[in-house]
C-alpha cells in the first residue's frame, strides 16, 4: 500500500500547509464548478429521491459550502493519481479545486475505493484493508485541527456521497440500499475514535452495495 498511503501523505501535507490563510482563500474562491459537478450530481439528486433527507443534506451542504480551512481538490481519486517510475506520484486535474471543508477530499476518495471494492468482490477485502490504512495515514498526519472531529464530518460527508454516487450512475431504483442505511446509521452511530469509527462504516457500507459498473 505504499502509493496508497502517499496519497493520503500529499493529502495532509496541503492541508497543513493551506490552513486558515486566507491569502490562499482568496485564490481558491470560486465555488460554481463545485457546486455543478459535486453538490447538484450527489447532495441535490439524493434529496429528490428522498426528501426526508432535506435537513441533512441542507446542513451538509451548508458545511460543504462555508466551512473554508484548506484547498480541496475536489476531484480526488484514483484516477487522479499518477504514479511516477520512482513510485512517488503526481496529483491530476485541479478544475473543481477550491478553499473548504477539509473532510470533502479523503471522504470523496474513499467513496471511489469502496464502491470499486463492491464491483471488484474478489479484491473486496484488498481495497478495504488499503482504505484502513489509507485513512489512518490521512488522519495520523492532520496537525491542523483535532483528527477526532475531523473524522466525525468524515463519515457524515461519505454516507451521503456512497449514497448519491450509486444513484446517480445507476438510476433513482437502485438506491434503496443507500437511503435504508443513512436512515439506520447516522453518524451519531459510530464512536469518534479513528479505527471504531472507520471500520463499521467500511463495513456497513460496502456489503450491501449492488454489483456495478467500474467508475472511471
Amino acid at each position: 500500500f505504499e502509493v496508497a498511503k502517499k496519497t493520503m501523505e500529499a493529502l495532509a501535507k496541503v492541508q497543513n500547509g493551506t490552513a486558515d490563510n486566507p491569502e490562499v482563500a482568496a485564490q481558491f474562491d470560486d465555488y460554481s464548478v463545485f457546486h455543478q459537478l459535486r453538490i447538484s450530481p450527489y447532495i441535490d439528486f439524493l434529496v429528490g429521491k428522498y426528501p426526508e433527507l432535506k435537513d441533512d443534506a441542507e446542513k451538509l451542504k451548508d458545511s460543504l459550502l462555508n466551512v473554508k480551512r484548506v484547498v480541496v481538490h475536489a476531484d480526488y481519486s484514483p484516477k487522479n493519481i499518477m504514479t511516477m517510475k520512482d513510485r512517488s506520484i503526481c496529483i491530476l486535474d485541479y478544475e473543481i479545486a477550491h478553499y473548504g471543508n477539509p473532510a470533502f477530499d479523503v471522504a470523496f476518495f474513499t467513496n471511489h475505493i469502496i464502491l470499486k471494492s463492491a464491483h471488484f468482490r474478489k479484491l473486496s477485502d484488498a481495497f478495504l484493508n488499503m482504505l484502513i490504512e489509507m485513512t489512518d495515514t490521512f488522519f495520523a498526519n492532520v496537525t491542523f485541527t483535532d483528527p477526532k472531529q475531523l473524522e466525525l464530518s468524515y463519515i457524515r460527508q461519505g454516507v451521503f456521497y456512497i449514497s448519491g454516487e450509486a444513484g446517480y450512475r445507476l438510476g433513482h431504483d437502485q438506491i434503496d440500499f443507500s437511503r435504508k442505511r443513512i436512515s439506520d446509521h447516522t453518524v451519531e452511530s459510530f464512536p469518534s475514535f479513528r479505527r471504531t469509527a472507520r471500520d463499521p462504516f467500511v463495513r456497513i457500507y460496502s456489503n450491501e452495495l449492488p454489483v456495478i459498473p467500474p467508475l472511471d
